[in-house]
């Protein structure tokens, strides 16, 4: 899926499931992501799930908290954890500060498979507001001081 200069891509080779993402992954991008997390679990039932964030260079709270579900969901549904791959530092610095890291084992190398870019369905703003409204939930449950990052937010998505 790509949209304004960010792209997610997926390769799947038996039950390894590659998600890669690249450029600046942004809102827009959100429905067709969680969708994709949604189709994992129901169809694909992977046993390794590796997210290469190697070549992303920005990810929107959005994005990072449905990663955050991501995490979260392979845990509870398949019982391990999924691994990451990150070397932009900005990047880095997000996932650290918002707290997904203890979610995922770290990978120390990029992966090689090649990543088929996914097909972006169009997301309009009330597409988007469930998904944008559940990722910050899931960002603010995840740890106590991004209560108070996105707290504004999530009560007026609730107000609307």
């Amino acid at each position: 899926m790509t949209s304004d200069g960010g792209r997610i891509g997926l390769a799947i080779d038996g039950g390894q499931v590659l998600l890669r993402f690249e450029g600046d992954v942004r809102l827009s991008l959100c429905t067709t992501l969680d969708d994709l997390i949604e189709r994992l679990f129901d169809d694909a039932h992977p046993t390794r799930l590796l997210v290469d964030l190697g070549p992303a260079i920005n990810i929107d709270s959005t994005c990072l908290g449905l990663i955050a579900k991501l995490g979260i969901e392979t845990d509870r549904q398949l019982g391990f954890k999924p691994q990451i791959f990150c070397t932009n530092q900005d990047v880095q610095s997000q996932l650290d500060s918002l707290g997904l890291m203890p979610l995922f084992d770290v990978c120390g190398h990029a992966p090689t498979d090649d990543a088929q870019a996914l097909s972006a369905a169009p997301c309009t703003a009330v597409d988007a507001q469930p998904v944008v409204l559940q990722a910050h939930r899931i960002l603010m449950d995840l740890h106590t001081s991004n209560e108070g990052r996105f707290q504004d937010l999530v009560q007026a998505l609730d107000r609307s």
